[in-house]
Order: structure tokens, then C-alpha cells, then sequence
């Protein structure tokens, strides 16, 4: 069979020409051969974060104080007794970290949960610029104990006013069950019982942010004195290893729930249905 001289540049050149189009589409194509099958998919299966969402994950409602605010920003934060501790369980027991972008404007950068909840904060009123460079002070900074699949939780343990400050995150149904106490309405610790668990678990708080899609991160903190803390190294291997250190992660007061969100990318749902 013979093969007509030109088809080959003519095949050439209409691959382009669809190439061209669905660039104007917002489409890259990186390949030109990709051009010539995507035509025949009746499915596209794709990733959700960054793709379909913004890749910014932002607060949608925090539990606090035995209450729940919706909201990315809360003007009444800095007027709350639980304010002070809330903010230090997440600026420093986190990864992300402040910087300057082109425009000469603070942001933060890191972690996407770490910068939601550092934005938060922002959004509120709160100095995190403070808190983080605290955190970067010389022996400030204990040790810490790094999140994992099986551990679900953060740890990072510091020394503040004369004592030791232990905060944890994670998982709230992991997490709270390692909690005695919690901020109470006007900003006190009050006894947090195995009945109280459940219901903030449940569909008080926990189950009522998965319902709206909200991924869930609690943050608790819990207070030595040096001798306490000396004491508890002595009976725990002197913390040498990440199974003796978790013995720090009790006693724990709970100092809120916070509910996260991706954003969806403008048009997307437009594009999918």
C-alpha cells in the first residue's frame, strides 16, 4: 500500500493545530502524541489536592472554650482567656515559618495545615511574628517528637517561665483520649471525663466538622515544674528514646479543635458536572 508523501506533516501539522487549541483552553499539553488519544477518554480521573482544590488549606471553624466559631478569622480571639495557649500550641509545635515575599508582605510557608492555621491567627490579630521568634531562641526548644502514620500526633516540648511546656497535635480521637482537662467557657482548666470524650468525639464537635467535609486538628498542651519534669525523665530512661519521651503526652488539657478546608479552584465545579 503506498503512503501519500505529505501525510506525515499533515498528521504533524493538525496535532499542532489541536495542541494550539487547547492551549487556549487553559489546557497544556506536554506531549503531542497525548493529543491524538485524549479525544477518545470518556473518564478523567484526577488527584483532589492542588488539582481540583487551591492547595491552601484555610480554617473553617474552631471549638474553643467549650464553644464552636465558625469562621476564617476570629475578631474575638485575642479577648478569650484560652488566646495565649491556644496560639503557643500551634506556633510552636509546628513546621512552618514566616517569610517576605516579592511584594515585601509577611507570609507564612510550610506545611499547608501549619500555614492554615499560622493564617488564622494572622487573620485574628495574633503577633505570630512574636512567637516564632521566641521559638527561635537558643535551648527554647526541648526536643520533639515527630508526626507518623501510626503515632497520629506532633509533639514538641519547651522551656517557658521557669517550667516545661508540653504541646501536642493531632488526630482529636487519638489525642483527646490522652487529655485530662480542657479550657473551659471563661478561659479555666475544668475536668474532662470519659463521657465528655465521647460527645466532643461525636456529633458535638468532631462528627459535625467531618459532615462539612472539615479535616479535623486538635491541640493540647500540659505544664511541669523543672522538679516534675526531672523527676519523670529519671523514671523514664532519662527520655532517651521516642518510646520513653511519650510518657509526656499525658495529663494533656485540651485547648481546642480547629476544622480545615481546601478550597475548591473557581470553575471546577462548573467543569466536572
Amino acid at each position: 500500500m503506498a503512503i501519500p508523501t505529505g501525510m506525515f506533516l499533515v498528521r504533524l501539522k493538525s496535532t499542532v493545530l489541536s495542541v494550539n487549541g487547547m492551549m487556549k483552553e487553559c489546557t497544556l499539553v506536554c506531549k503531542l502524541q497525548a493529543s491524538e488519544t485524549i479525544g477518545e477518554a470518556n473518564e478523567i480521573c484526577t488527584d483532589m489536592t492542588g488539582t481540583l482544590t487551591q492547595h491552601r488549606m484555610t480554617v473553617m471553624a474552631l471549638y474553643s472554650e467549650d464553644a464552636i466559631r465558625e469562621g476564617m478569622t476570629d475578631d474575638e480571639l485575642q479577648s478569650r482567656g484560652s488566646c495565649e495557649k491556644l496560639a503557643q500550641c500551634v506556633l510552636y509545635n509546628c513546621f512552618a515559618f514566616m517569610d517576605t515575599n516579592y511584594k515585601g508582605e509577611t507570609v507564612c510557608k510550610g506545611n499547608p495545615t501549619d500555614v492554615g492555621l499560622f493564617n488564622f491567627l494572622m487573620g485574628s490579630g495574633i503577633d505570630c511574628e512574636k512567637y516564632i521568634a521566641q521559638k527561635a531562641e537558643e535551648g527554647f526548644i526541648l526536643f520533639k517528637i515527630p508526626f507518623t502514620s501510626k503515632r497520629k500526633r506532633q509533639t514538641t516540648v519547651v522551656l517557658i517561665d521557669g517550667a516545661v511546656r508540653v504541646f501536642v497535635k493531632g488526630a482529636p480521637e487519638i489525642v483527646i483520649q490522652h487529655c485530662d482537662s480542657m479550657i473551659g467557657e471563661n478561659g479555666e482548666e475544668v475536668d474532662l471525663n470519659q463521657e465528655r470524650k465521647d460527645e466532643i468525639i461525636g456529633d458535638t464537635v468532631v462528627k459535625k466538622f467531618a459532615a462539612k467535609c472539615y479535616r479535623t486538628l486538635l491541640v493540647a498542651y500540659s505544664d511541669y515544674s523543672l522538679d516534675e519534669w526531672e523527676t519523670l525523665k529519671r523514671e523514664n530512661n532519662n527520655l532517651e528514646d521516642d518510646k520513653s519521651k511519650e510518657v509526656i503526652e499525658n495529663r494533656l488539657v485540651l485547648a481546642g479543635i480547629f476544622g480545615l478546608m481546601d478550597p475548591l479552584r473557581s470553575g471546577i465545579i462548573t467543569a466536572v458536572t
